[in-house]
């Protein structure tokens, strides 16, 4: 069990305990996970799994949560990848991309357009929160600045935490099938400069 566990945080990480949980008893032929085998599957996780310090999501050994800028997307619908099932890491990248591509946004525009980039379509409470909690982390980790005042996200041209983007480039995902649950996920293929058209509402 734990060596499935690792392969499939390998795949899919950053992945939460959970949906690592899921998609192991998934593998062995199962449909749900049982209360009583959660406590049983966590204790076997491997211990040398990285580990973002914000959820504990799981990361592969390739993909280090403090130095990663990147973000997946996909075509399924949001409902196959929750974003309770996405790391709030990932979901600050997201953002800091966006901003810095439109070179400053309005914030609930910013929280719009991030949710859009994984297929989500409503910004109701939920997805509001989550996406507020991601905007904060981005700004703990200095991606983009907060006008409060004049409710707009900006990005520091002199801060060094832009620079690896300084030409506006991110990771460029194509869709593909693995083999822990049947269906579509992303992985890096090329990368490319972001397209402010993409931004359009």
């Amino acid at each position: 069990i734990a060596e499935t566990i690792g392969r499939i945080v390998e795949q899919e990480g950053p992945v939460s305990m959970t949906r690592a949980m899921v998609l192991t008893v998934r593998s062995y032929g199962l449909t749900r996970l049982a209360p009583h085998r959660v406590a049983a599957m966590r204790a076997v996780i491997p211990v040398d799994l990285r580990r973002d310090p914000e959820e504990g999501f799981l990361w592969p050994h390739h993909r280090d949560p403090l130095r990663w800028h990147g973000f997946r997307t996909w075509e399924g619908a949001l409902s196959e990848r929750p974003l309770d099932e996405i790391a709030l890491r990932e979901l600050a990248n997201a953002h800091a991309v966006i901003a810095r591509a439109a070179m400053g946004i309005e914030i609930e525009v910013l929280l719009r357009e991030t949710l859009r980039l994984f297929n989500g379509t409503r910004l109701t409470e939920a997805p509001h929160a989550r996406l507020t909690a991601a905007l904060r982390l981005a700004e703990q980790l200095g991606h983009p600045w907060r006008d409060r005042a004049h409710g707009r996200v900006g990005v520091r041209l002199d801060d060094a935490s832009a620079a690896h983007d300084a030409s506006n480039r991110v990771v460029v995902h194509v869709p593909f099938r693995n083999g822990w649950g049947g269906r579509r996920r992303s992985r890096a293929r090329r990368q490319t400069p972001v397209r402010r058209d993409c931004l359009k509402r």
